[in-house]
C-alpha cells in the first residue's frame, strides 16, 4: 500500500479530490505518518469512497452548467470544497435562485468562474439574507 501524509485541515477536500482523480481509489484506514502527527490515507481495496459520488455528480453538473474540461478544473483548484457539495440540495438550487435573481445561463456561468464559493453558501442562511438586506437598502435583483 501508500502512504500519502494529508494535512488535517484538507482531509475532507483530499478524499474528494482522490475520488476525482482515481473514482476506482478505496480506502480502509486514515492514520498517522511517521508519528509526525499528519493524517496519512492508506489504500486497500476493502472500502470505496462515498464522497467519489458527490464529487463525479458535482464534476457532471458543472459540465451540465457550460463548464469545459479546463474551466472544472480551474473551478475545483480554486474552490475544492465544491466537489464535496451536494448537487440536488445546494448547486441546483443555488444556481435557480441566481437565475430567479435575473441571471442568464452565461452570466451563471461566468458566476461559477469568478466565485465558485458562492455556490457552497447555504441559500437559506447566508445567500438570501444577504440579498434581502442589500434589497433593504435600496437595491433591486438587477443590481445584486
Amino acid at each position: 500500500f501508500a502512504l500519502l501524509p494529508v494535512p488535517q485541515a484538507l482531509l475532507p477536500f483530499f478524499l474528494a479530490a482522490v475520488a476525482v482523480v482515481a473514482p476506482s481509489m478505496s480506502l480502509l484506514t486514515i492514520g498517522r505518518w511517521r508519528g509526525v502527527g499528519a493524517p496519512a490515507v492508506t489504500r486497500r481495496s476493502s472500502l470505496r469512497l462515498e464522497a467519489s459520488t458527490t464529487a463525479e455528480r458535482c464534476l457532471d453538473w458543472l459540465k451540465e452548467s457550460g463548464l469545459d474540461d479546463a474551466q472544472v478544473e480551474k473551478v475545483t483548484a480554486k474552490h475544492p470544497k465544491l466537489l464535496t457539495c451536494r448537487v440536488d440540495n445546494n448547486l441546483k438550487p443555488t444556481a435557480q435562485w441566481f437565475i430567479q435573481l435575473g441571471m442568464d445561463a452565461s452570466q451563471l456561468k461566468k458566476l461559477i468562474l469568478v466565485s465558485p464559493q458562492l455556490l457552497s453558501l447555504s441559500l437559506e442562511n447566508n445567500l438570501k439574507p444577504t440579498a434581502q438586506w442589500f434589497q433593504e437598502l435600496g437595491m433591486d435583483a438587477s443590481q445584486l
